[in-house]
């Protein structure tokens, strides 16, 4: 392990032992709980110690559906890697996360993370900066009441956004946030639906119960599963706001191309109401006479022409 070279800085709390070694090449010994790891990306440059996802490990492998269940809830062996998390982030100057994450969407074109591999590969996504936007239909304020929290962390609230996107089928993520806008209301039900973007890290798969629960320690309530994300940077916006991350090289010829078809439609309808209206000079001549006959245009009786 002394040849090991990680990518970024080691830290520890310690507490210095001794000096150990020939004299000249002495080495200072030092005792510590564990040591921390910060990473040489956006997180490690927060202060987040990454080996705090170590914690969030199970002992061993579940062997049953409610040991692993239990694995995703939020435990006493996630508190510390959660809340860190949630400093870190306070630390970041605003919009700093969000930028960050759409300089990296660019070079797809996209200004939203793609939700399936925080679905499905979780473990490969820890401490992952995403970047969502969709539709919030539950915001909440959880209020931290433990003293050691408040103290070491400066933590007293944060609040719960759970937010559908356009490509997660209508399952939820959880975003944690320090704040939210201003004008971001708390709430949830059937007629609350608000438009958001959020930017974070994702932390881990955790297991909540959705709203309407009337007894949560019953054993028929229902348990979902969702993609935990500790963020900043939330923003209300607009549905046409989307828009702006269209492909439009892509979008253009279907729209120039659907654009002349109605051109075309319109002048074909046009021409052809014109013709039913229109009647030709040589068709009038040929046209028999419509309605009573008038006098002066009777022709002459054939035996009054023969007298004359």
């Amino acid at each position: 392990i002394a040849d090991w070279k990680p990518e970024g800085r080691l830290t520890a709390k310690a507490i210095f032992l001794k000096w150990a070694g020939p004299p000249s090449q002495k080495t200072a010994v030092f005792a510590a709980s564990r040591v921390g790891w910060l990473r040489d990306d956006l997180l490690g440059q927060l202060g987040f110690d990454a080996s705090l996802f170590d914690d969030l490990l199970p002992d061993h492998k579940p062997s049953s559906a409610a040991e692993r269940l239990a694995w995703h809830h939020l435990g006493v062996k996630d508190r510390e890697c959660f809340y860190a998390l949630l400093a870190a982030v306070r630390k970041a100057p605003p919009g700093l996360l969000e930028q960050t994450a759409l300089e990296t969407l660019a070079a797809t074109q996209r200004r939203s993370t793609p939700v399936e591999p925080l679905f499905n590969r979780p473990l490969q996504q820890r401490g992952k900066l995403v970047r969502l936007e969709g539709t919030a239909r539950r915001v909440e304020r959880v209020d931290v009441t433990s003293p050691d929290i408040q103290q070491r962390f400066g933590i007293d609230h944060y609040y719960t956004i759970y937010l559908f996107t356009e490509d997660s089928q209508n399952y939820p993520l959880t975003i944690c946030v320090p704040s939210l806008p201003d004008d971001l209301p708390l709430g949830e039900g059937a007629g609350y639906h608000e438009h958001v973007s959020a930017a974070g890290f994702f932390m881990k798969t955790w297991a909540f119960q959705p709203a309407g629960v009337l007894d949560p320690d019953s054993e028929s309530a229902p348990w979902q599963l969702a993609p935990l994300i500790i963020g900043t940077d939330v923003r209300r916006y607009s549905p046409l706001h989307s828009l702006a991350g269209t492909n439009w090289l892509l979008v253009f010829p279907g729209l120039l191309l659907l654009l002349v078809f109605f051109v075309w439609l319109a002048v074909w309808w046009f021409n052809r109401q014109d013709a039913r209206r229109r009647i030709l000079p040589s068709e009038v001549s040929a046209s028999p006479a419509i309605g009573p006959k008038s006098p002066e245009n009777e022709p002459t009786a054939p035996e009054e022409a023969d007298e004359a």
